[in-house]
């Protein structure tokens, strides 16, 4: 990636990466950059108007959705940005209920779903929901942990919250399972590895628990894999560089992660993908 940047957020958008915010020496955290997997190539994109880093996206119906995050005095935002790659423009939308930043954001049905974060001092156990048809955010039930530094990821129809801090600063393997339809939240087989500022990627039906930081603030290259039919992690193939505060896309069933930190306040563009 051109600009080295860590706490930035990723998504694909008809085979094309997008890495967007994120915090580095060459970027003020408005940085976009967009990824084609088939030329191994990348190029500037508009920069998203509001600068900020642990931020989350999603994509539905083709435009991005750029929620949340801290802004450069590290405060939390509810701030919602949607990108148009085919326009390359930006535009606002109504913000999220609650300030949040290090959360989760996964998009199910056509609905993006956030759950968790850090709305300083604390961590949040709240989630809501968007419909970008009407503009508007709904409160979801509140996952069982206040927790920062989860991922959220979408597979076999079903969101799934893993990992963080809760607020005591214990690092937790915790899994919850959301039923969209029943509006709760279900404990579900725990991450082996507790961790926190990690990505997380689905191939294959599986979910890919990726690097993040252990309990000593020190970077993982561990990798772990969730099988939500059978409920079962196994461990998968080891990252080249181990790294936490990255992001993580799929794209044709190869698992890009991009960016992060490999030692503390060391931002990356490093880029490697897994074929599972």
């Amino acid at each position: 990636m051109p600009t080295p940047r860590e706490d930035l957020a990723a998504v694909v958008v008809r085979d094309t990466i997008y890495a967007i915010g994120g915090i580095g020496p060459a970027t003020d955290g408005c940085t976009v950059e967009a990824y084609d997997p088939a030329t191994d190539t990348w190029r500037a994109r508009a920069p998203m108007p509001t600068c900020r880093h642990s931020l989350a996206a999603g994509v539905i119906d083709g435009i991005i959705y750029a929620v949340g995050g801290a802004d450069s005095t590290g405060r939390s935002v509810a701030t919602v940005e949607a990108y148009d790659p085919a326009t390359n423009s930006w535009t606002t939308k109504k913000p999220m209920s609650a300030a949040r930043a290090f959360f989760g954001a996964g998009t199910l049905y056509g609905t993006l779903y956030v759950a968790g974060g850090d709305n300083y001092p604390a961590s949040v156990a709240s989630a809501e929901e968007y419909d970008p048809a009407t503009d508007t955010w709904t409160a979801c039930a509140s996952l069982h942990d206040a927790l920062s530094g989860l991922v959220v990821a979408v597979a076999n129809h079903t969101v799934y919250s893993i990992g963080g801090l809760d607020s005591a600063v214990n690092w937790l393997g915790v899994v919850e399972a959301y039923d969209a339809v029943a509006n709760t939240w279900t404990y579900r087989a725990a991450m082996p590895t507790t961790r926190t500022l990690f990505s997380s990627a689905v191939a294959n039906g599986k979910v890919y628990a990726i690097g993040g930081l252990d309990s000593a603030w020190a970077t993982l290259k561990t990798v772990e894999v969730y099988d939500p039919i059978a409920n079962t992690w196994t461990t998968g193939p080891a990252l080249r560089t181990s790294r936490g505060l990255h992001a993580s896309v799929t794209v044709n069933g190869t698992i890009y992660v991009i960016g992060g930190e490999s030692t503390l306040f060391h931002p990356l563009g490093l880029n490697e993908a897994l074929t599972p």
